[in-house]
């Protein structure tokens, strides 16, 4: 039988869970557990594209850095000042897309998951006897 503390608890598991598994894990994993397959896919799809793109674009900037080691040391304030002279516009914009799409991932799954919550809260209690 299924007493009022039973019933927080299955209140809060997706409320908790899909944004913390997408906040934490890797977006669109939150939409999975949400039952929302097709929309989880399409951001765990997009923020792979973005991490590799994030990926060779850093992979560009160390092989800039590694060409001119006499110009820029490897310690911080040449890598700073490495930086500061390669053209860092892709990846400030991979960089930026990526938390978007995170940021996004995490207020639906915490959005969506509320109304599931709340969805099933109902049924819960129309089911209770009086």
């Amino acid at each position: 039988m299924l007493n009022s503390k039973h019933l927080t608890h299955i209140v809060m598991k997706k409320t908790l869970l899909s944004p913390l598994c997408s906040g934490l894990v890797i977006p669109g994993l939150g939409q999975v557990l949400n039952r929302q397959l097709k929309k989880g896919l399409i951001l765990l799809v997009g923020i792979f594209v973005v991490f590799i793109g994030l990926v060779i674009q850093l992979y560009k900037f160390l092989i800039f850095v590694l060409d001119r080691l006499n110009e820029y040391p490897l310690n911080p304030e040449g890598i700073l000042k490495a930086f500061a002279d390669y053209d860092t516009t892709k990846i400030y914009v991979a960089a930026i897309i990526f938390m978007a799409i995170w940021l996004y991932s995490v207020l639906d799954a915490l959005i969506y998951g509320i109304k599931l919550d709340r969805q099933e809260k109902a049924a819960a209690d129309e089911s209770l006897p009086d």
